[in-house]
């Protein structure tokens, strides 16, 4: 919904993902004005990201995670893990994340732990700095 009213000129601006913004931008409905990305996509070559557009620390990508209850044995973890990285390493050997404008990275359990804390971290830091509170 959001979208569809900065296509519809009800709301100036939307931070979303470039696999939902790309064919408004495409068709001209919706003007790109950034990739938070580190790097421009290969999809919109000319819009340019954050830090180029004046924004150094505004880099962000999206990301997926799978999570599990806390009492999954470890067993079915790596079995979940290895469907998971096999199932990633497929859509990547076909190139079929591309057009979305998506890439597989697979983390193991440790490491997930280890970007989700980061993430968290970050994301804290950021309300902080902004002056954000729940009332």
């Amino acid at each position: 919904p959001a979208l569809m009213d900065v296509a519809g000129g009800h709301a100036d601006l939307l931070l979303d993902s470039l696999v939902a913004l790309q064919p408004l931008a495409r068709a001209g409905r919706v003007r790109a004005l950034a990739i938070s990305a580190a790097d421009r996509s290969p999809l919109l070559p000319r819009v340019p990201t954050f830090a180029e557009a004046g924004l150094p620390a505004f880099v962000h990508h999206s990301w997926y995670g799978l999570w599990a209850p806390r009492d999954t044995p470890d067993e079915r973890i790596e079995a979940l893990a290895q469907a998971v990285a096999g199932a990633a390493a497929a859509l990547e050997s076909r190139q079929a994340l591309r057009p979305l404008g998506l890439e597989a990275a697979v983390l193991g359990s440790d490491e997930f732990r280890i970007f989700v804390t980061n993430e968290l971290a970050a994301g804290s830091e950021l309300l902080r700095q902004s002056g954000f509170h729940v009332d």
